[in-house]
């Protein structure tokens, strides 16, 4: 399991300092933010280094208006599409391999089947322009209460089978699933090779293992599938030791799961 950390969860001055945290809460990685990632390159890659951590995904911060691929004229849908490609760009240069976009917040500007084409035709386009870089683009479903376009993860896999591209993938968030009631490790079986990254959070955005979210069936539902792809802590600000104790039972509960089968 590559278990990775959202670097804002972090209260530091500084890119480096967030990373040494990250590193002695036991995470094997860090997921950085897009919007600025691109003039704290020089620091991010020497705050690798020194940590030994991987650079697992980038944060697109996309999809408000002005941002998003459904963007409701042509010349607003142009410029998000150069700005989705300055950040998968980017998110080469830092060496991670995903860059996480939500379609749209809140309610989408065009009528949800015009909005749906021209997603599928944007990220066709993309996914082309893209494909000799090592990125995937991973489209995140949220819930209705922060996106009423996409909201379920199995609307988002016909999305992906409609666009068809190697490149283009979607990803499962246990906090926006709890939210709309879904039965998290059904949907997870049923996406199967299309998850391309899973986020962690209990309810509230607390840590796993402080809410109401049962994580073992997650994890096993997970290991079903032979998921390899990072989990992501996607939660509220957190101490250092409550990081560790997280990060100690998501990794216990794993272990035991491991071991279950091997007996």
């Amino acid at each position: 399991m590559l278990l990775t950390c959202k670097e804002n969860m972090i209260r530091a001055a500084h890119v480096t300092e967030a990373c040494a945290v990250v590193k002695e809460a036991g995470f094997d990685g860090i997921d950085f933010m897009g919007g600025t990632l691109k003039d704290r390159l020089a620091e991010a890659r020497q705050a690798l280094r020194d940590t030994g951590l991987v650079a697992s995904s980038v944060y697109g911060q996309l999809g408000k208006a002005g941002t998003s691929l459904i963007d409701q004229t042509a010349h607003e849908r142009a410029r998000s599409l150069d700005l989705f490609k300055e950040r998968i760009e980017t998110t080469a240069e830092i060496g991670a391999q995903q860059l996480i976009f939500v379609p749209r917040f809140g309610k989408p500007a065009l009528r949800e089947e015009v909005a749906e084409w021209i997603l599928i035709t944007m990220l066709e386009e993309l996914g082309d322009w893209a494909k000799d870089i090592p990125v995937t683009l991973v489209m995140e479903p949220l819930n209705r209460n922060e996106s009423q376009f996409l909201y379920n993860p199995l609307h988002a896999l016909t999305i992906t089978e409609a666009v068809n591209r190697p490149n283009v993938k979607t990803m499962v968030d246990t906090y926006h699933m709890h939210v709309e009631g879904q039965d998290i490790p059904g949907q997870i079986k049923t996406l199967d090779r299309a998850i391309a990254i899973v986020h962690a959070s209990d309810t509230e955005r607390k840590l796993p293992g402080a809410g109401e979210i049962d994580f073992r069936p997650v994890l096993q539902a997970l290991h079903s599938i032979d998921y390899q792809g990072p989990v992501g802590y996607e939660c509220k600000e957190a101490s250092l030791a409550d990081l560790q104790a997280s990060v100690t039972y998501v990794k216990g509960l794993w272990a035991e799961i491991i071991t279950l089968e091997v007996q």
